[in-house]
């Protein structure tokens, strides 16, 4: 089942990393940082 996801301070090493491994289960991502 996808699932919409919401990942802040998606410019970091951990959550660009994170984001990436859902989004290649096939979840719809959205990612959020400052500047």
């Amino acid at each position: 089942m996808s699932k919409t996801i919401v990942v802040t301070g998606a410019g970091g090493v951990l959550c660009s990393t994170l984001a990436s491994a859902l989004a290649k289960q096939g979840n719809k991502i959205a990612l959020l940082d400052l500047n």
